[in-house]
């Protein structure tokens, strides 16, 4: 049966992203766009014919509702999307306070109804041989997680949320998205996590666009040192590097589908995903995909980010 889908939100992303690859959803016969920008509305609307609507008529008329608001105002539009019963589907960052990721969780349940968060990079070809790496144990116990992410900012946004909004930084922008990638693949994502001597150096207050920082995340079974370094002011490695008992992983962050092994008294080898992605519209796509099927979708289910939600908040308040 055909759907319905609200678009809250109509940014960059929906306008350079969204926009192509939702032609291609054969479940969805209507939408619906709002933005608190009239303009922004209009455009997105006229690229995919879709109608224009006030936010408590979208939320009323879609059974399927994308969240690509900015992220301070994610927790009260997820609050009244899920108490009017609808599927959700929520950009990233999903939350920044593990309070409310809890709540919003836990309305979910009560309500009866799905609720995803949208990390793309959980589809790229070199994540998903890391995670099947890690999953093996051919390396040991995991003993450090050093992540890093820079390059000069080139992006066009709207609303210029990474310069006037105190949650716009480096850290939930492109930060999310790595430390995110780095706890799928090591399963972290589903573990109580805590977060323990966190030192974090920015190069401003919030938004910053360089942030540093050392910490340990605890989980009931083990301590596990990260050194994370994000900047959109240099050039960085754009690497996970997952340190092991016999050996060294280095995860690339972009469409790259391989990933480099290093062993001790060992040649280093590159290993290849079977698949590969060529660009970040196809990402999403497949993102999507995943998401529609209810047989597979698990790993974008709200609750797998409860920990990222955590390891946010402590970094953020450091």
């Amino acid at each position: 049966m055909k759907k319905s889908l609200g678009i809250i939100g109509c940014g960059s992303v929906v306008q350079f992203v969204y926009v192509h690859i939702i032609g291609g959803w054969q479940q969805i016969d209507k939408i619906y766009v709002y933005d608190i920008d009239p303009e922004q509305s209009q455009r997105v609307a006229l690229t995919l014919g879709a109608t224009v609507s006030g936010l408590e008529n979208l939320i009323s008329k879609s059974d399927v509702i994308i969240i690509t608001a900015p992220p301070h105002t994610h927790y009260n539009l997820l609050l009244q999307c899920l108490h009017a019963g609808k599927t959700v589907i929520c950009e990233k960052p999903f939350l920044f306070h593990i309070s409310e990721a809890e709540k919003i969780v836990t309305e979910a349940e009560q309500n009866n109804v799905q609720l995803f968060v949208a990390h793309m990079r959980r589809v790229l070809p070199a994540i998903n041989l890391a995670k099947q790496m890690y999953e093996s144990r051919v390396l040991g116990n995991l003993l450090e997680i050093q992540i890093f992410e820079g390059m000069r900012f080139a992006y066009h946004t709207q609303s210029g949320y990474e310069v006037k909004n105190e949650y716009g930084g480096v850290l939930l922008d492109t930060g999310s998205h790595a430390l995110d990638a780095a706890m799928y693949i090591t399963g972290l994502d589903e573990k109580e996590i805590t977060v323990q001597q966190a030192i974090v150096k920015r190069d401003k207050k919030e938004p910053s666009h360089n942030f540093e920082a050392l910490f340990t995340m605890k989980t009931l079974s083990e301590e596990i040192p990260v050194k994370l370094k994000l900047s959109r002011k240099q050039a960085l490695s754009n690497k996970i590097n997952l340190m092991a008992e016999h050996g060294i992983v280095e995860v690339p962050l972009d469409l790259d589908n391989c990933i480099r092994l290093s062993q001790k008294s060992k040649k280093a080898f590159v290993a290849h995903a079977p698949y590969q992605v060529s660009s970040y519209q196809q990402a999403m796509a497949m993102q999507y995909n995943i998401i529609f099927d209810d047989t597979k979708n698990g790993i974008f289910r709200a609750e797998r980010f409860i920990g990222l939600t955590g390891v946010l908040e402590k970094l953020l308040s450091a």
